[in-house]
């Protein structure tokens, strides 16, 4: 991730197969090991469908919930060098935090993931095969 960077993903639909049904973008300066826990990023920006919107730093929750979404939604993470800028809505910005990351030598990896839980598979069978 570079000094003046950013990434904005646009989820047009996201399929409730559990209330922790996730969309995820981390910030983490160790990118083999980001998804073995809350510790081992500095960010997670995220959509659950349980709770909505939510912000973590180094596993502390930073912003409380926001709303859910039913429709589509944007999450943006802007970095401007040691500052970082979260937001989230859909046509336009809804919430925002800021969050200075300080003193950071190693390299930054901007990583995503989808979630659906461990009951995924069989609505994707049924739905392809059935």
């Amino acid at each position: 991730m570079r000094e003046l960077d950013f990434i904005d993903i646009q989820v047009d639909f996201q399929q409730y197969t559990n209330p922790w049904t996730a969309v995820n973008v981390f910030v983490s300066d160790d990118p083999d090991h980001v998804l073995m826990g809350d510790e081992a990023y500095l960010y997670r920006f995220d959509h659950f469908a349980y709770t909505g919107i939510e912000l973590y730093g180094s596993g502390k929750k930073i912003a409380v919930p926001a709303e859910r979404y039913q429709e589509s939604y944007r999450l943006v993470i802007k970095r401007e060098g040691t500052s970082f800028e979260f937001y989230s809505g859909a046509a336009e910005i809804k919430r925002k935090a800021t969050c200075e990351l300080g003193l950071h030598t190693k390299p930054l990896y901007l990583e995503s993931q989808v979630k659906h839980g461990q009951n995924s598979y069989y609505p994707w069978l049924f739905s392809n095969f059935i």
